[in-house]
């Protein structure tokens, strides 16, 4: 009992508390909060009466402006994995550690 409540306090330290809520939330709600997010991001496009290289050029523009978003979420997502990592194994270990104490305080009760 002692052990899971040694990783409770070390999960709420870590954040992963918030995480779990997260997780619990419906499609619904995370679609709401997407198209709240979206709704502040999307400008809208207002092509009416543009000649053909005008819009060739907005297009160009919207395609390079992908291009720079897609490789900023890649660089952000390899990141976090990184910074996953790096935080699980020293967590993992440390939780290695607490678990073989609590065995030897059990066997020299």
């Amino acid at each position: 009992m002692m052990c899971e409540d040694v990783k409770l306090q070390i999960e709420q330290m870590s954040g992963q508390s918030s995480a779990r809520q997260e997780l619990n939330k419906t499609k619904e709600q995370l679609e709401e909060e997407k198209k709240i997010s979206m709704s502040f991001r999307i400008k809208p496009l207002d092509i009416s009466g543009l000649s053909a290289d005008v819009l060739k050029k907005k297009a160009q523009e919207l395609w390079e402006q992908i291009i720079r978003l897609e490789t900023e979420k890649y660089d952000l997502e390899e990141r976090q994995k990184r910074q996953d990592y790096d935080v699980s194994t020293p967590l993992e270990v440390f939780i290695m550690r607490i678990n073989v104490h609590v065995k030897i305080m059990r066997v020299h009760k």
